[in-house]
């Protein structure tokens, strides 16, 4: 069911979390570095072409397409551009907030934004923000919810998935937007989670300090473990 620029950050080449640095859509890949936008046409896998380089603004961390549309997180908002030409993205509109690391996803009309402190983010806040992105020119704060420390997120089925790095992976009822952060459902305190994929409506992925864990979720509020890939260190 994967199709270009959907949602979940999902293209028929592969899907990427709400952390991701690079993503395609609609033949063209996308890759940010700290402060600019690279276009490359893939029609052809075997010879890109760049098409397209623009500054979007200092800090810039994450990257997630939607519909004919790039969501760009930075450590002092959200901006908005289109695709629907693909290799010539155009800017729409930009969500600030103070300064703080920004992952960003995207369901219908509602944008996600989870805002945590840190060193390099220079932030004192820890928060999901619930933004309503129904006009794309003209982004509004729905609600701020606090939270730990949140990090990357996923929203399938009702139920969005969020990572809290030492605190573990937090499942909220997302039926209502405005109410999601008051809503919890489950609380796996015994993982470390930085990024989340869910993909289709029966496998989770989540990415933490101790590797890649596979989660069944047919049962959305009861996640089962089925396996987990640990990293190879290398002692020299």
């Amino acid at each position: 069911d994967a199709s270009a620029g959907a949602g979940g950050g999902r293209s028929v080449t592969g899907t990427g979390g709400s952390l991701a640095r690079f993503t395609i859509a609609k033949d063209h890949l996308y890759v940010i570095n700290d402060f600019s936008l690279f276009i490359f046409d893939v029609t052809k896998a075997e010879k890109p072409r760049k098409t397209q380089e623009f500054y979007v603004e200092w800090g810039i961390e994450t990257i997630f397409p939607y519909g004919d549309n790039l969501f760009i997180g930075a450590q002092n908002g959200m901006h908005i551009y289109s695709i629907s030409e693909p290799s010539s993205p155009y800017y729409l509109s930009a969500f600030r907030h103070a300064t703080a690391c920004d992952p960003v996803f995207v369901n219908g009309d509602i944008a996600y934004v989870t805002l945590r402190d840190g060193r390099a983010c220079e932030s004192f806040s820890n928060q999901l923000d619930v933004i309503d992105v129904s006009d794309l020119k003209s982004p509004k704060l729905l609600k701020s919810f606090e939270m730990d420390n949140p990090h990357g997120l996923s929203v399938r089925n009702e139920r969005l998935y969020l990572c809290e790095g030492d605190q573990g992976l937090k499942i909220f009822d997302e039926s209502e937007p405005t109410e999601v952060g008051d809503k919890l459902k489950k609380h796996l305190d015994d993982i470390h989670a930085v990024d989340v994929i869910a993909l289709g409506d029966e496998l989770l992925l989540v990415i933490g300090a101790e590797g890649l864990h596979q989660f069944d979720i047919s049962d959305r509020d009861n996640p089962v473990e089925l396996s987990v890939i640990v990293p190879v260190r290398i002692v020299e």
